[in-house]
């Protein structure tokens, strides 16, 4: 190997280098702006996986643009609007980040990453300040990220709870589905 193509391989290294820096900690798109009308209200709840010990807030998102729920995601998991509430007829849909940009704000970029270590009859509860929902897990599963029928609400009057995180870690080419039938209120 000559001088000067090693010079090059090393120019080409360091390059590369800056350009992977620059994308692996450059700000997320969403906390480039953040308007009141996103910021998330409702009463507290919390999404509680002993299994995993996780106790983690659940956050409604003002809307479910990508935006909105970004923001949402920041400050727990997300309760997609439109979706049934906690303990009611329908799929109540909750969605958590497996993984996140390093430069991401929030303490929850990670939170559903240890979700496919769930399995039937596993249980998941849910708690408000007045009333306390337990679920039980009949059905994990992978879809594609484009697959939206696992938001439909006909639940053939089951109590359902279903949770979604990207799938595999890194990535968001999939969707990692946890689903849960109310069991004890």
């Amino acid at each position: 190997m000559n001088q000067e193509s090693g010079i090059e391989k090393r120019a080409l290294i360091l390059i590369l280098g800056l350009v992977l820096i620059f994308f692996w900690f450059r700000p997320a798109k969403h906390m480039e702006q953040k308007l009141p009308d996103q910021i998330a209200t409702k009463i507290p709840a919390n999404l509680i996986i002993e299994k995993l010990s996780l106790f983690v807030p659940i956050i409604e998102a003002a809307s479910n643009d990508e935006l909105a729920i970004q923001v949402a995601l920041e400050r727990g998991v997300v309760h997609l609007a439109g979706t049934s509430e906690p303990g009611k007829v329908g799929n109540c849909y909750i969605v958590g980040h497996s993984s996140d940009y390093p430069s991401s704000y929030g303490s929850y970029k990670s939170v559903f990453a240890r979700l496919p270590e769930l399995v039937g009859g596993d249980e998941i509860r849910i708690k408000t300040p007045n009333e306390s929902f337990v679920y039980r897990i009949f059905e994990t599963r992978i879809v594609e990220a484009t697959d939206l029928s696992v938001l439909a609400q006909d639940s053939g009057g089951r109590k359902l709870l279903t949770l979604q995180t990207s799938y595999p870690i890194g990535t968001a080419r999939q969707r990692f589905l946890v689903v849960a039938q109310l069991v004890e209120k």
